[in-house]
């Protein structure tokens, strides 16, 4: 709502490979993203949605 012309960049886009035996995971950083839009309504949104990410990565690391 506060920017719907951000559409394109909301998804996170997210990589997982397996380099030299090692499971990697490789994700965009949602505050970084979102400071392109410069539209300081979106901070809390990019906090929180880089908060989920992170738990998202925390675990699936750990069970790797």
């Amino acid at each position: 709502e506060a920017d719907p012309h951000l559409g394109a960049l909301i998804p996170c886009n997210v990589c997982i490979a397996v380099l030299d035996g090692l499971t990697t995971i490789i994700a965009v950083d949602p505050e970084r993203l979102l400071s392109l839009a410069d539209n300081p309504e979106l901070e809390h949104v990019a906090h929180e949605v880089h908060r989920r990410l992170q738990r998202v990565v925390d675990t699936v690391a750990a069970e790797c």
